[in-house]
């Protein structure tokens, strides 16, 4: 998901992103936060998004994670999307995680 790539598909009104914001499951007594917005993509039916990032650091580590969002679940006002998996093992363990973005956002590409 190149900088480039986000541009040239902002520039087109029919495609949106999502934010999201939620806490791992507790692992080895701590647990961290993940936050981003996903790819844009158009708004059909039955479309995904994708997702990628770094965790919060906490315990003096942090966790990598991707993934692609389930197909959407429609609103009076939007949409949302539910997503889930687990991060990256470090330090001996990973976390996994389960949340719902936020609704959609046009105005986030322009």
């Amino acid at each position: 998901m190149g900088k480039k790539y986000c541009e040239e598909k902002c520039q087109n009104p029919y495609y949106h992103v999502h934010s999201y914001a939620i806490y791992t499951q507790v692992d080895d007594c701590h647990r961290h936060i993940i936050r981003g917005v996903t790819s844009p993509a158009p708004d059909t039916p039955g479309h995904k998004h994708d997702f990628e990032g770094t965790t919060s650091c906490n315990e003096g580590h942090t966790h990598c994670y991707h993934g692609c969002t389930e197909k959407p679940k429609y609103m009076c006002n939007g949409h949302i999307h539910d997503f889930c998996g687990k991060t990256s093992c470090d330090e001996g363990h990973k976390h996994r995680y389960q949340g719902t973005t936020d609704r959609d956002r046009r105005s986030f590409c322009r």
